[in-house]
């Protein structure tokens, strides 16, 4: 699949540039890596700390996919917008690495 697949089948969408919610998502972006951060590295938190850095990722990605004039509305179209719109295709693969172990 790429990102004209993902866009006919519905996995993303084209919109309107919406700079509102791409600032919205980036502070949410932020505020998830930087709470990853902080929290102490143990063998019980050490999933959280994944999991809070990958939806910090996710929602920056998704403020880019609306700076660009998509609504990305599944976590394969986001790798497959960075691949194919933003030629990121070492960031994509990673990203889809990350998805998988989260």
């Amino acid at each position: 699949m790429n990102f004209d697949d993902s866009l006919r089948e519905g996995y993303s969408k084209k919109i309107s540039v919406n700079t509102i919610k791409a600032k919205s998502l980036m502070k949410s972006s932020q505020q998830a890596i930087e709470t990853a951060k902080i929290i102490p590295i143990t063998e019980t938190s050490i999933n959280s700390i994944f999991r809070e850095a990958y939806e910090g990722l996710r929602e920056y990605c998704e403020a880019i996919g609306y700076l660009k004039g998509y609504q990305l509305r599944t976590h394969e179209s986001i790798t497959y917008f960075l691949a194919d719109i933003l030629k990121e295709n070492t960031l994509s693969a990673k990203f889809e690495r990350y998805r998988k172990l989260r």
